[in-house]
Protein backbone atom coordinates (compact mmCIF):
# COMPACT_ATOMS: atom_id res chain seq x y z
CA UNK A 1 0.00 0.00 0.00
CA UNK A 2 1.49 3.37 -0.99
CA UNK A 3 2.16 6.02 1.63
CA UNK A 4 2.01 9.82 1.36
CA UNK A 5 4.59 11.90 3.24
CA UNK A 6 2.98 14.96 4.78
CA UNK A 7 4.61 18.13 6.11
CA UNK A 8 2.63 19.47 9.04
CA UNK A 9 3.76 23.06 8.63
CA UNK A 10 1.86 23.13 5.34
CA UNK A 11 -1.26 21.71 6.97
CA UNK A 12 -2.90 18.34 6.46
CA UNK A 13 -5.90 17.84 4.25
CA UNK A 14 -8.46 15.29 5.35
CA UNK A 15 -8.55 14.05 1.75
CA UNK A 16 -4.88 13.07 2.18
CA UNK A 17 -5.64 11.21 5.37
CA UNK A 18 -8.43 9.33 3.66
CA UNK A 19 -6.09 8.11 0.92
CA UNK A 20 -4.04 4.93 1.01
CA UNK A 21 -2.11 5.91 4.13
CA UNK A 22 0.25 8.56 5.42
CA UNK A 23 3.60 9.02 7.09
CA UNK A 24 4.37 12.29 8.80
CA UNK A 25 7.43 14.49 8.29
CA UNK A 26 7.49 17.50 10.65
CA UNK A 27 9.68 20.27 9.23
CA UNK A 28 11.10 22.56 11.91
CA UNK A 29 12.82 24.94 9.54
CA UNK A 30 15.14 27.37 11.32
CA UNK A 31 13.15 29.76 13.49
CA UNK A 32 15.33 31.96 15.71
CA UNK A 33 17.88 29.13 15.78
CA UNK A 34 15.52 27.05 17.90
CA UNK A 35 14.87 23.38 17.38
CA UNK A 36 12.97 21.18 19.81
CA UNK A 37 14.75 18.12 21.14
CA UNK A 38 13.39 14.86 19.84
CA UNK A 39 11.63 12.81 22.46
CA UNK A 40 12.61 9.26 23.03
CA UNK A 41 10.76 6.78 20.79
CA UNK A 42 9.85 9.59 18.40
CA UNK A 43 11.42 9.30 14.95
CA UNK A 44 10.55 12.84 13.80
CA UNK A 45 10.91 16.45 14.85
CA UNK A 46 7.77 18.54 15.06
CA UNK A 47 6.66 21.96 13.85
CA UNK A 48 7.93 24.55 16.40
CA UNK A 49 4.44 26.04 16.79
CA UNK A 50 2.99 22.62 17.62
CA UNK A 51 4.17 23.13 21.22
CA UNK A 52 1.46 25.81 21.52
CA UNK A 53 -1.20 23.16 20.90
CA UNK A 54 0.13 20.39 23.10
CA UNK A 55 -2.66 18.77 25.12
CA UNK A 56 -2.08 19.38 28.84
CA UNK A 57 -4.77 17.00 30.09
CA UNK A 58 -3.79 13.84 28.25
CA UNK A 59 -6.21 11.29 29.67
CA UNK A 60 -8.03 8.29 28.22
CA UNK A 61 -11.12 9.35 26.27
CA UNK A 62 -13.43 7.36 28.56
CA UNK A 63 -12.20 9.45 31.48
CA UNK A 64 -12.54 12.72 29.51
CA UNK A 65 -16.11 11.88 28.56
CA UNK A 66 -17.10 11.95 32.23
CA UNK A 67 -16.07 15.62 32.30
CA UNK A 68 -18.09 16.49 29.19
CA UNK A 69 -21.73 16.86 28.30
CA UNK A 70 -23.12 14.43 25.74
CA UNK A 71 -24.57 16.32 22.77
CA UNK A 72 -25.68 13.25 20.84
CA UNK A 73 -25.08 9.53 20.58
CA UNK A 74 -21.69 10.20 18.99
CA UNK A 75 -20.50 13.58 20.35
CA UNK A 76 -19.31 14.81 23.76
CA UNK A 77 -18.52 18.48 24.40
CA UNK A 78 -16.67 20.68 26.93
CA UNK A 79 -16.75 24.46 26.43
CA UNK A 80 -13.62 26.27 27.56
CA UNK A 81 -14.50 29.73 26.25
CA UNK A 82 -18.14 30.65 26.72
CA UNK A 83 -20.08 33.41 24.98
CA UNK A 84 -23.45 34.94 25.80
CA UNK A 85 -26.63 33.07 24.92
CA UNK A 86 -27.72 35.80 22.51
CA UNK A 87 -24.57 35.34 20.36
CA UNK A 88 -25.45 33.91 16.92
CA UNK A 89 -25.33 30.13 16.68
CA UNK A 90 -23.87 28.27 13.72
CA UNK A 91 -26.48 27.61 11.03
CA UNK A 92 -25.03 26.08 7.88
CA UNK A 93 -28.23 26.96 5.99
CA UNK A 94 -27.52 30.68 6.29
CA UNK A 95 -23.93 31.21 7.47
CA UNK A 96 -20.44 31.15 6.07
CA UNK A 97 -18.56 29.64 9.00
CA UNK A 98 -14.90 30.50 9.59
CA UNK A 99 -13.27 28.30 12.21
CA UNK A 100 -10.03 26.83 13.56
CA UNK A 101 -9.47 23.21 14.50
CA UNK A 102 -6.96 20.83 16.06
CA UNK A 103 -7.52 17.06 15.75
CA UNK A 104 -5.88 14.70 18.25
CA UNK A 105 -5.62 10.93 18.54
CA UNK A 106 -6.18 9.29 21.93
CA UNK A 107 -3.06 9.26 24.14
CA UNK A 108 -1.19 11.68 21.83
CA UNK A 109 -0.08 15.17 22.85
CA UNK A 110 0.14 16.92 19.48
CA UNK A 111 -2.46 17.45 16.73
CA UNK A 112 -2.29 15.40 13.56
CA UNK A 113 -4.41 17.99 11.74
CA UNK A 114 -4.34 21.72 12.51
CA UNK A 115 -5.60 24.82 10.73
CA UNK A 116 -3.57 26.84 13.23
CA UNK A 117 -0.32 25.31 12.04
CA UNK A 118 -1.47 25.75 8.46
CA UNK A 119 -2.03 29.44 9.33
CA UNK A 120 -5.28 29.38 7.40
CA UNK A 121 -8.68 28.93 9.07
CA UNK A 122 -11.26 26.58 7.64
CA UNK A 123 -14.29 28.04 5.85
CA UNK A 124 -17.56 26.17 5.29
CA UNK A 125 -20.55 27.52 3.41
CA UNK A 126 -23.56 25.32 2.47
CA UNK A 127 -21.70 22.42 0.87
CA UNK A 128 -21.32 20.45 4.10
CA UNK A 129 -21.41 16.99 2.49
CA UNK A 130 -17.72 17.16 1.57
CA UNK A 131 -16.72 17.47 5.26
CA UNK A 132 -16.53 14.92 8.04
CA UNK A 133 -20.06 14.56 9.48
CA UNK A 134 -18.74 14.73 13.04
CA UNK A 135 -17.04 18.08 12.37
CA UNK A 136 -20.27 19.55 10.96
CA UNK A 137 -22.35 18.20 13.86
CA UNK A 138 -19.89 19.57 16.43
CA UNK A 139 -19.69 23.03 14.84
CA UNK A 140 -23.50 23.13 14.66
CA UNK A 141 -23.62 23.14 18.49
CA UNK A 142 -21.39 26.23 18.73
CA UNK A 143 -21.78 30.01 18.75
CA UNK A 144 -19.61 32.75 17.29
CA UNK A 145 -16.51 33.24 19.44
CA UNK A 146 -16.97 29.97 21.33
CA UNK A 147 -14.13 27.52 21.92
CA UNK A 148 -14.74 23.91 22.91
CA UNK A 149 -13.29 20.42 23.07
CA UNK A 150 -15.19 17.53 21.55
CA UNK A 151 -14.75 13.78 21.53
CA UNK A 152 -16.34 12.46 18.37
CA UNK A 153 -17.02 8.81 17.64
CA UNK A 154 -15.17 7.12 14.81
CA UNK A 155 -18.60 6.48 13.27
CA UNK A 156 -18.84 10.23 12.51
CA UNK A 157 -15.18 10.71 11.63
CA UNK A 158 -12.88 8.24 9.87
CA UNK A 159 -15.27 5.28 10.10
CA UNK A 160 -14.51 1.74 11.14
CA UNK A 161 -11.58 1.36 8.74
CA UNK A 162 -9.71 4.50 9.86
CA UNK A 163 -6.71 5.57 7.76
CA UNK A 164 -3.89 3.16 8.66
CA UNK A 165 -1.16 3.44 9.65
CA UNK A 166 -1.71 6.91 11.14
CA UNK A 167 -5.39 6.65 12.10
CA UNK A 168 -6.16 3.21 13.44
CA UNK A 169 -9.48 1.45 12.85
CA UNK A 170 -12.37 2.60 15.06
CA UNK A 171 -10.41 5.64 16.36
CA UNK A 172 -12.43 8.29 18.16
CA UNK A 173 -11.04 11.83 17.71
CA UNK A 174 -10.51 14.67 20.18
CA UNK A 175 -11.33 17.96 18.43
CA UNK A 176 -10.42 21.45 19.63
CA UNK A 177 -12.73 23.86 17.75
CA UNK A 178 -13.03 27.67 17.67
CA UNK A 179 -15.76 29.49 15.71
CA UNK A 180 -14.04 32.67 14.58
CA UNK A 181 -16.78 34.28 12.53
CA UNK A 182 -20.28 33.80 11.13
CA UNK A 183 -21.26 35.73 8.00
CA UNK A 184 -24.92 36.03 7.03
CA UNK A 185 -25.31 34.77 3.46
CA UNK A 186 -29.08 34.36 3.34
CA UNK A 187 -31.25 31.35 4.09
CA UNK A 188 -30.74 28.74 1.38
CA UNK A 189 -34.41 27.71 1.29
CA UNK A 190 -35.55 31.33 0.93
CA UNK A 191 -33.01 32.00 -1.83
CA UNK A 192 -34.27 28.94 -3.70
CA UNK A 193 -37.82 30.26 -3.35
CA UNK A 194 -36.72 33.49 -5.01
CA UNK A 195 -35.75 31.41 -8.02
CA UNK A 196 -38.69 29.03 -8.05
CA UNK A 197 -41.60 31.26 -7.00
CA UNK A 198 -40.73 34.65 -8.44
CA UNK A 199 -43.97 34.86 -10.43
CA UNK A 200 -46.33 33.84 -7.61
CA UNK A 201 -48.27 36.47 -5.67
CA UNK A 202 -46.89 37.05 -2.19
CA UNK A 203 -48.14 38.98 0.81
CA UNK A 204 -46.03 41.92 1.88
CA UNK A 205 -44.48 40.01 4.80
CA UNK A 206 -43.71 36.95 2.63
CA UNK A 207 -42.07 39.10 -0.04
CA UNK A 208 -40.14 41.13 2.52
CA UNK A 209 -38.70 37.97 4.11
CA UNK A 210 -37.61 36.54 0.76
CA UNK A 211 -36.08 39.85 -0.32
CA UNK A 212 -34.15 40.21 2.93
CA UNK A 213 -32.65 36.73 2.58
CA UNK A 214 -31.90 37.42 -1.08
CA UNK A 215 -30.20 40.68 -0.14
CA UNK A 216 -27.86 38.84 2.22
CA UNK A 217 -27.00 36.27 -0.44
CA UNK A 218 -26.45 38.89 -3.15
CA UNK A 219 -24.27 40.93 -0.78
CA UNK A 220 -22.18 37.84 -0.14
CA UNK A 221 -21.89 37.16 -3.87
CA UNK A 222 -20.57 40.70 -4.35
CA UNK A 223 -18.05 40.10 -1.58
CA UNK A 224 -16.96 36.93 -3.39
CA UNK A 225 -16.76 39.00 -6.64
CA UNK A 226 -19.43 36.80 -8.23
CA UNK A 227 -21.25 39.77 -9.75
CA UNK A 228 -23.13 37.71 -12.31
CA UNK A 229 -24.79 35.67 -9.58
CA UNK A 230 -25.49 38.80 -7.53
CA UNK A 231 -27.22 40.43 -10.50
CA UNK A 232 -29.36 37.33 -11.02
CA UNK A 233 -30.50 37.40 -7.38
CA UNK A 234 -31.24 41.14 -7.46
CA UNK A 235 -33.41 40.66 -10.55
CA UNK A 236 -35.27 37.81 -8.86
CA UNK A 237 -35.92 40.10 -5.88
CA UNK A 238 -37.41 42.74 -8.19
CA UNK A 239 -39.70 40.10 -9.69
CA UNK A 240 -40.93 39.05 -6.25
CA UNK A 241 -41.67 42.66 -5.32
CA UNK A 242 -43.52 43.25 -8.59
CA UNK A 243 -45.98 40.48 -7.62
CA UNK A 244 -46.27 41.57 -3.99
CA UNK A 245 -49.78 42.31 -2.71
CA UNK A 246 -49.81 45.29 -0.35
CA UNK A 247 -52.60 46.25 2.04
CA UNK A 248 -51.58 49.77 3.11
CA UNK A 249 -49.77 52.89 1.97
CA UNK A 250 -46.98 52.18 4.46
CA UNK A 251 -46.36 48.81 2.80
CA UNK A 252 -46.39 50.46 -0.65
CA UNK A 253 -43.83 53.00 0.58
CA UNK A 254 -41.58 50.25 1.94
CA UNK A 255 -41.83 48.33 -1.34
CA UNK A 256 -40.71 51.48 -3.18
CA UNK A 257 -37.72 51.88 -0.86
CA UNK A 258 -36.72 48.25 -1.38
CA UNK A 259 -36.99 48.64 -5.17
CA UNK A 260 -34.73 51.70 -5.08
CA UNK A 261 -32.14 49.87 -2.96
CA UNK A 262 -32.14 46.83 -5.23
CA UNK A 263 -31.91 48.91 -8.41
CA UNK A 264 -29.02 50.90 -6.92
CA UNK A 265 -27.18 47.68 -6.10
CA UNK A 266 -27.77 46.46 -9.66
CA UNK A 267 -26.25 49.68 -11.00
CA UNK A 268 -23.22 49.17 -8.76
CA UNK A 269 -22.73 45.61 -10.04
CA UNK A 270 -23.02 46.66 -13.68
CA UNK A 271 -20.55 49.50 -13.10
CA UNK A 272 -18.05 47.07 -11.58
CA UNK A 273 -18.49 44.86 -14.65
CA UNK A 274 -18.05 47.97 -16.84
CA UNK A 275 -21.47 47.57 -18.44
CA UNK A 276 -22.59 51.21 -18.41
CA UNK A 277 -25.57 50.81 -20.73
CA UNK A 278 -27.19 48.30 -18.37
CA UNK A 279 -26.32 50.53 -15.41
CA UNK A 280 -27.88 53.60 -17.03
CA UNK A 281 -31.02 51.62 -17.88
CA UNK A 282 -31.54 50.85 -14.19
CA UNK A 283 -30.69 54.44 -13.22
CA UNK A 284 -33.54 55.47 -15.50
CA UNK A 285 -35.84 53.06 -13.63
CA UNK A 286 -34.82 54.67 -10.32
CA UNK A 287 -35.47 58.16 -11.67
CA UNK A 288 -39.00 57.12 -12.62
CA UNK A 289 -39.89 56.37 -9.00
CA UNK A 290 -37.85 58.96 -7.05
CA UNK A 291 -35.87 62.20 -7.26
CA UNK A 292 -32.16 61.37 -7.08
CA UNK A 293 -30.91 64.96 -6.94
CA UNK A 294 -30.37 64.74 -3.16
CA UNK A 295 -29.02 61.17 -3.10
CA UNK A 296 -25.20 61.24 -3.40
CA UNK A 297 -24.90 57.44 -3.63
CA UNK A 298 -27.15 57.18 -6.67
CA UNK A 299 -25.63 60.31 -8.22
CA UNK A 300 -22.17 58.78 -7.80
CA UNK A 301 -23.31 55.55 -9.48
CA UNK A 302 -24.87 57.49 -12.35
CA UNK A 303 -21.75 59.60 -12.87
CA UNK A 304 -19.59 56.49 -12.99
CA UNK A 305 -21.89 54.84 -15.54
CA UNK A 306 -21.87 57.97 -17.68
CA UNK A 307 -18.07 58.13 -17.57
CA UNK A 308 -17.77 54.48 -18.54
CA UNK A 309 -20.18 55.17 -21.38
CA UNK A 310 -18.03 58.07 -22.60
CA UNK A 311 -20.57 60.77 -21.73
CA UNK A 312 -17.99 62.89 -19.96
CA UNK A 313 -19.77 66.25 -19.92
CA UNK A 314 -22.93 64.85 -18.36
CA UNK A 315 -20.88 62.72 -15.96
CA UNK A 316 -19.06 65.86 -14.86
CA UNK A 317 -22.32 67.67 -14.09
CA UNK A 318 -23.67 64.72 -12.09
CA UNK A 319 -20.54 64.08 -10.03
CA UNK A 320 -20.29 67.79 -9.17
CA UNK A 321 -23.81 67.56 -7.70
CA UNK A 322 -22.78 64.50 -5.68
CA UNK A 323 -19.64 66.31 -4.53
CA UNK A 324 -21.66 69.30 -3.32
CA UNK A 325 -23.70 66.93 -1.14
CA UNK A 326 -20.73 64.90 0.17
CA UNK A 327 -17.51 66.89 -0.41
CA UNK A 328 -15.38 64.56 1.75
CA UNK A 329 -16.64 61.23 0.42
CA UNK A 330 -13.68 59.16 -0.73
CA UNK A 331 -15.50 57.39 -3.58
CA UNK A 332 -16.80 60.66 -5.00
CA UNK A 333 -13.33 62.23 -4.85
CA UNK A 334 -11.83 59.22 -6.65
CA UNK A 335 -14.53 59.40 -9.33
CA UNK A 336 -13.81 63.11 -9.83
CA UNK A 337 -10.15 62.24 -10.38
CA UNK A 338 -10.96 59.42 -12.82
CA UNK A 339 -13.29 61.67 -14.76
CA UNK A 340 -10.65 64.40 -14.97
CA UNK A 341 -8.19 61.86 -16.36
CA UNK A 342 -10.73 60.54 -18.85
CA UNK A 343 -11.48 64.03 -20.12
CA UNK A 344 -7.87 65.17 -20.23
CA UNK A 345 -6.14 61.98 -21.31
CA UNK A 346 -4.48 62.52 -24.69
CA UNK A 347 -6.41 65.82 -24.96
CA UNK A 348 -5.40 69.43 -25.21
CA UNK A 349 -2.44 68.65 -27.45
CA UNK A 350 -2.07 71.67 -29.74
CA UNK A 351 -0.89 69.39 -32.56
CA UNK A 352 -4.14 67.41 -32.52
CA UNK A 353 -6.30 70.26 -33.85
CA UNK A 354 -8.89 69.75 -31.11
CA UNK A 355 -8.93 65.97 -31.39
CA UNK A 356 -10.46 64.67 -28.15
CA UNK A 357 -9.80 61.22 -26.81
CA UNK A 358 -11.55 59.67 -23.83
CA UNK A 359 -10.62 56.35 -22.26
CA UNK A 360 -13.72 54.24 -21.60
CA UNK A 361 -11.80 51.15 -20.55
CA UNK A 362 -8.25 51.43 -19.28
CA UNK A 363 -5.96 48.38 -19.14
CA UNK A 364 -3.85 47.93 -16.03
CA UNK A 365 -0.33 46.53 -16.47
CA UNK A 366 -0.45 47.03 -20.25
CA UNK A 367 2.28 44.92 -21.85
CA UNK A 368 1.98 46.13 -25.44
CA UNK A 369 0.98 49.50 -26.95
CA UNK A 370 0.22 50.39 -30.54
CA UNK A 371 2.89 52.19 -32.61
CA UNK A 372 3.23 53.36 -36.17
CA UNK A 373 3.72 50.44 -38.49
CA UNK A 374 1.71 48.00 -36.35
CA UNK A 375 -1.17 46.07 -37.89
CA UNK A 376 -4.19 46.84 -35.69
CA UNK A 377 -7.43 44.88 -35.48
CA UNK A 378 -10.23 47.03 -34.06
CA UNK A 379 -13.94 46.89 -33.39
CA UNK A 380 -15.70 50.24 -33.71
CA UNK A 381 -18.93 52.21 -33.99
CA UNK A 382 -19.07 55.64 -35.64
CA UNK A 383 -21.79 58.19 -34.94
CA UNK A 384 -22.56 61.81 -35.70
CA UNK A 385 -23.00 64.32 -32.89
CA UNK A 386 -26.79 63.79 -33.04
CA UNK A 387 -26.32 60.07 -32.35
CA UNK A 388 -26.84 58.84 -35.91
CA UNK A 389 -24.80 55.67 -36.51
CA UNK A 390 -23.05 55.89 -39.88
CA UNK A 391 -20.81 52.82 -39.62
CA UNK A 392 -20.10 49.92 -37.27
CA UNK A 393 -18.09 46.73 -37.25
CA UNK A 394 -20.37 45.17 -34.62
CA UNK A 395 -21.52 41.82 -35.97
CA UNK A 396 -18.65 41.76 -38.46
CA UNK A 397 -15.00 40.85 -38.28
CA UNK A 398 -12.74 43.51 -36.71
CA UNK A 399 -11.28 46.06 -39.13
CA UNK A 400 -7.57 45.59 -39.84
CA UNK A 401 -5.19 48.33 -40.97
CA UNK A 402 -1.58 49.43 -40.66
CA UNK A 403 -1.24 52.38 -38.28
CA UNK A 404 0.54 55.38 -39.83
CA UNK A 405 0.21 54.21 -43.43
CA UNK A 406 -2.65 56.52 -44.43
CA UNK A 407 -5.22 53.71 -44.68
CA UNK A 408 -7.57 55.47 -42.21
CA UNK A 409 -8.50 59.07 -41.43
CA UNK A 410 -5.99 61.27 -39.59
CA UNK A 411 -8.13 61.32 -36.44
CA UNK A 412 -7.66 57.57 -36.16
CA UNK A 413 -3.95 57.73 -36.98
CA UNK A 414 -3.40 60.07 -34.05
CA UNK A 415 -6.14 58.87 -31.72
CA UNK A 416 -5.15 55.19 -31.70
CA UNK A 417 -1.44 55.65 -30.92
CA UNK A 418 -0.23 54.21 -27.64
CA UNK A 419 -3.33 52.04 -27.23
CA UNK A 420 -3.38 48.73 -25.30
CA UNK A 421 -5.05 45.52 -26.40
CA UNK A 422 -8.51 45.46 -24.79
CA UNK A 423 -8.56 49.23 -24.30
CA UNK A 424 -11.64 51.14 -25.45
CA UNK A 425 -11.38 54.78 -26.53
CA UNK A 426 -13.94 57.35 -27.52
CA UNK A 427 -12.66 59.71 -30.23
CA UNK A 428 -14.21 63.06 -31.07
CA UNK A 429 -12.71 63.97 -34.43
CA UNK A 430 -13.05 67.45 -35.97
CA UNK A 431 -13.79 67.72 -39.74
CA UNK A 432 -10.21 68.62 -40.61
CA UNK A 433 -9.02 65.28 -39.16
CA UNK A 434 -11.96 63.36 -40.65
CA UNK A 435 -13.54 63.82 -44.08
CA UNK A 436 -13.37 67.64 -44.17
CA UNK A 437 -15.78 69.35 -46.55
CA UNK A 438 -16.55 66.11 -48.42
CA UNK A 439 -19.78 64.19 -47.81
CA UNK A 440 -19.27 60.43 -47.34
CA UNK A 441 -22.47 58.34 -47.48
CA UNK A 442 -24.42 59.15 -44.31
CA UNK A 443 -21.76 61.64 -43.24
CA UNK A 444 -22.51 65.26 -44.25
CA UNK A 445 -19.62 67.51 -45.12
CA UNK A 446 -17.79 69.29 -42.28
CA UNK A 447 -19.07 66.74 -39.74
CA UNK A 448 -17.61 66.11 -36.30
CA UNK A 449 -17.26 62.34 -35.97
CA UNK A 450 -17.62 60.29 -32.78
CA UNK A 451 -15.98 56.85 -32.71
CA UNK A 452 -15.95 54.22 -29.99
CA UNK A 453 -12.99 51.96 -30.76
CA UNK A 454 -11.80 48.78 -29.04
CA UNK A 455 -8.33 47.46 -29.88
CA UNK A 456 -8.75 43.70 -30.32
CA UNK A 457 -5.26 42.71 -31.44
CA UNK A 458 -1.84 44.14 -32.33
CA UNK A 459 0.51 42.54 -34.86
CA UNK A 460 3.93 44.11 -34.59
CA UNK A 461 5.65 45.13 -37.81
CA UNK A 462 9.00 43.97 -36.44
CA UNK A 463 8.85 41.67 -33.40
CA UNK A 464 12.59 42.22 -32.80
CA UNK A 465 11.80 45.79 -31.78
CA UNK A 466 9.73 44.65 -28.78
Amino acid sequence: MGLIELELNRGIKISDLLSSGSTFSFDTGDINGYQEEEEEDNDFTFHPDAENFKITFNKPFNELRTLMSQESEYIWKKIYKEVSADTPKVDFNRHRVTYHRNFYMENEDYPFDSTYLNQKPGVICFDTEQYLPGLIDALSTMRKGEKAYFIISYKKMFKKEGCPPRILPESDILCDLYVMNLEEVGDEEAVQQLKEEKYSVKTFEEAKTLVEEGRLRAKDMVKQENYKKAITIYKQMLQVLSFCKTSSKDEEKEITIMNIQILTNLVTCYNIQEKPKEALMHIESIEKICDISENPKILFAKAKALRLNGDFKQAQDVIKTAYALRPTNKDILIELEKLAKAIGYYCNDKNDNKLKIGIKKRIENCQQKSRKGDLLHVSYTGTLTDGTVFDSSVGRKPLSFSLGSGQVITGWERGLLGMCVGEIRKLQIPPELGYGNQAMGKIPKNSVLIFEVELVKIEKKNEDEL
